[in-house]
Order: structure tokens, then sequence, then C-alpha cells
């Protein structure tokens, strides 16, 4: 099977390279004709290996449906929209913790939360765990970390170059610079591993710029007043952001030549800092965008109902090198996806959230540990602490603290929950979870309506919290549900 791959991917590149060598001469005068995949610049200066060069991009809290191609017709995101189109965009991709440190660990181990160790937000993958510097040095390529790190402790990622930029406040002013002067400056014959981090879509947001906020379509899970379209607008504007950077990242890739013999993936760590999405394990907070291009070997223009992790990342990218991807790791490679020779992948995703830890904030926000399953139809999360009122930076945050992550969306939900029932069951929805949540996605995408306690739903729900059992089993996690007994963080 790996060596039937392989030839499929030499005989494409193949192909490819030589339409792309008569297409130089043919279309000389086509400036724009690294991204039409098939064209190659006759003025990019080349530093393309015979082997792959591959570049991860993953951006701070954006959600799956928050661009253009996944379609958000109220943002404006042409970069991701032209990735996508050049390449192709997965719809069921899905992160396996909502919080950036647990996230970022499985994405650069492959090992899920409670496996890796990291499962807290700022928690330490174990001692002597393998990690994606580890395998990309060990296949001979160059690694890079570019932006945020966010992984701890910073020596068990040992990439070779490290410039770090984060700043939410400043939206990543800088981030671009090093890029550029990194892939400029850079001088080696070796292939390129590079992993990009922006901040752009973290609180803070960027102040409105031109949205309209009465013109904008307030997600179902969201409650709709003027501070939550405020709070749209603002996301927006750093999503365009966001979009602009991705371009830039990507312009800068082909001027320096990484063009055809690169494989680019764009995905986020998790969604938004909304209501109901980042902090939870509901699809706004799991589910991400995921978009991958390589030239010749990508079919253009495709989309993919195939479900992934973010855990498969890992094994993936190590395929794609020519390497074998390790058979300890939760990951598991979806390569043939990429190349169109499947159509699935995964039957379920497992994600987790134990959250906060009690030194972080004192005011003991995100103490609401919960795991979840996910199949084609249904979810079922297993909240761990489910007599503590959820309380996240979204409600605990106030003008007068941790101001800069502050909104006022919430408490204009809070105030309209007193004169209005609906807004009155959604912010109780949000700030009381019950031990057991069971929604039917194909009816109910937004999972608003909790079907656990259905006697019709009984045989179904008994059978994802075996399967989720015995994933936590196998996993070490086993942390308790707590009923009387009072949790307390990591």
């Amino acid at each position: 099977m790996k060596k039937a791959r392989e030839r499929i991917i030499s005989e494409r590149f193949k192909e490819n390279t030589a339409r792309r060598q008569f297409l130089q001469y043919a279309t000389a005068a086509i400036g724009d004709a690294c991204l039409l995949t098939l064209a190659m610049p006759a003025f990019a200066a080349t530093k393309q290996t015979s082997r792959l060069n591959i570049v991860l991009i993953i951006s701070d809290d954006h959600g799956w449906r928050d661009s253009r191609c996944y379609g958000n017709s109220d943002t404006r995101t042409p970069h991701m929209d032209r990735l996508a189109k050049d390449g192709v965009r997965f719809n069921h991709a899905f992160a396996a913790s909502t919080l950036c440190s647990p996230s970022r660990a499985v994405i650069d181990t492959g090992l899920m939360p409670f496996s890796n160790g990291g499962h807290v937000f700022g928690g330490r993958v174990r001692p002597k765990t393998k990690t994606i510097a580890h395998y990309f040095r060990d296949l001979g390529y160059q690694t890079a970390n570019i932006g945020k790190f966010s992984k701890h402790p910073a020596k068990a990622f040992p990439y070779e170059v490290v410039k770090k930029r984060w700043s939410p406040k400043e939206h990543d002013a800088g981030l671009i610079d090093l890029v550029d002067k990194f892939l400029k400056n850079r001088h080696t014959d070796r292939p390129l591993f590079l992993e990009v981090n922006t901040a752009d879509t973290h609180q803070p947001w960027l102040k409105n710029k031109d949205y309209d906020i009465s013109t904008l379509t307030v997600p179902p899970h969201l409650i709709d007043t003027k501070e939550t379209r405020d709070a749209l607008a603002e996301y927006y504007t750093s999503v365009e952001t966001l979009d602009s950077n991705i371009g830039k990242i990507v312009s800068s890739l082909e001027k320096n030549g990484y063009c055809d013999n690169t494989l680019i993936i764009y995905t986020s760590d998790h969604g938004p800092n909304f209501a109901f999405a980042k902090w939870c394990l509901y699809d706004e907070g799991i589910r991400v965008p995921f978009i991958a291009r390589w030239p010749g070997v990508i079919k253009p223009n495709t989309t993919t109902d195939a479900i992934i992790s973010l855990a498969d990342i890992v094994p993936t990218l190590i395929e794609a090198a020519g390497g074998t991807a390790p058979r300890h790791i939760d990951g598991q490679s979806f390569m043939d996806v990429l190349t169109g020779q499947k159509k699935e992948h995964l039957k379920a995703v497992f994600a987790s959230h134990t959250g906060n830890n009690k030194r972080y904030p004192k005011w003991k926000a995100n103490w609401s540990p919960a795991r979840a399953i996910r199949t084609r139809t249904h979810k079922y999360i297993l909240n761990l602490n489910p007599t503590y009122e959820f309380i996240c930076h979204i409600t605990g945050c106030k003008p007068n603290r941790q101001p800069d992550a502050y909104h006022p969306y919430w408490d204009s939900w809070v105030k309209l929950a007193k004169t209005n029932d609906g807004a009155k069951m959604r912010v109780n929805q949000f700030q009381h979870r019950p031990q057991h949540e069971l929604y039917d996605l194909t009816k109910d995408p937004f999972e608003k309506e909790n079907i656990a306690n259905s006697p019709e739903n009984a045989e179904l729900l008994k059978s994802l919290q075996t399967q989720l059992s015995d994933w936590r089993t196998k996993q070490g996690d086993n942390v308790p549900v707590y009923l009387e007994k009072k949790y307390v963080a990591p």
C-alpha cells in the first residue's frame, strides 16, 4: 500500500513538473502562475530540494465556520479561499482540546492530552515524549517554529530555529517579517519543516473596521444582542487580518522559492472565544478549519468529509516526508485522504478538556473538566464536575479583572435573560452543565437540545458511554466524576 501511494505521489509530481516546465515558457507573462498549481514563475529563486518542504500554519481561536470558503459570507477571506481552491478543504477536522497549550501539544506529538501529559492549560508533556521536532530532525529536516510557542516544557520541542512572537494586543505585528527574513536568509540543502503560529484571532479582537453589524448573521448558538453583533464584527475584523497574514506567508514562501515541492497546511488550535465554543467540547469549540495545498499531489479545488483529528497531523506529515509513522502514538495518518485514494478516515474522534490549574486564574475559572466522543451523527459529552457553575474567561473577566479578555457581549446576555425566557434558558445552559449530554448532529448541528434523558436514545447513549470509557482507560485518564466531593483543579 505504501509503495503504491509513493508511486502515485511521484507520478503526479513528475507529470505536473513537466507541465510546469512547458507552461513556464508558454505563459511567462503570468506573474501569479505559482498559485495556479501548474506553473512556476521564472523569476522565483528556487530553494526546493528533491525532498518535500512542509509548512504548517496554525492560528489561534479561529472557528471552522468563519471563512468564506467554509460558507460564511459575512467574512472576507480571499487568501484562505485561494488556498482551498488550490488544494483540499476538510469539512470534519477536530481539535483534541479547546485550550491552546493542550491542543498544540497534541498537534506536535500525535498523542492525545492525557497520553502526552499536557492536558491542563500550561501543562508539560511527559519526560522523553518524542515530538514533531524530533521526528523531522531525524528525517534530516531543518525544523523551525515562528510565532506563538505555547508548548511545555520548551526543551521537549527542540526546534532548530525558534523565533517567538506572540502578542495578541499587537496582532502579530512583526511576525511576517520574521518569516520572510528566515526564509530569505536560509542557506541549507536540507528540506524544511516550518511551523508558523499566529495570534490574530485571539482576544482582544481588533476594533470593527467597516462591518455593518445590522447585516451580520448571528449563528444559532449565540444570543442576538447588539453586543454580540459588535463582538462578531470585531472577531471578523481579526479574521480578516489573519487571512491577510496567511496570504503574506504564502507569498513569502513563493517569493523565496518554496512553491511546487511544498506542502502547506492551515488549521487552528480550536474555536473562537464565544460562548459554546472555546472552553467547550461542542463542535463550535473542537471543529476547526483544515486546508492543505500540495501541487501535483493534492487535486485542486476539492473537499472531503473524512473525519480527522489534529492528532493525525504528526503521522501524516512524517509519511508525506517519506518516513514511517510511529506505531505507539494515537494519531493515524490520513495520507490516503490527501492523495484522493480514500474518502473515509476515522469513525469517531475524542476530545478532552481539563481546563486551568489551581494557580491561574485565582478566581477559579475553567474548573469544569469534560470528555467527549463525536461520531458522524452524534456527540456525547461527559461533564466531570457538573455541580460546579461553568466559569470561564467569557463569564468571569470584567473591566476590572483581566480586562484584555473582557467583552460585554456576555453581560448583555445576562441582562436580556432577566426579561426573555429564551435568553434565560440559553444562559442557564452555558452556566450549568448536566453530567451527560447527547446531541443528534444531523438534526441539531448547534447542539442546543440535549437528548441524553430520552428513553429512545438509551441504547445509543450506553454505546457512546462505553466507547468513551474504554478510550479514557487506554489514555490513563482517571479523573472521576465529582458529584459530592469538591473538585480541585490540578
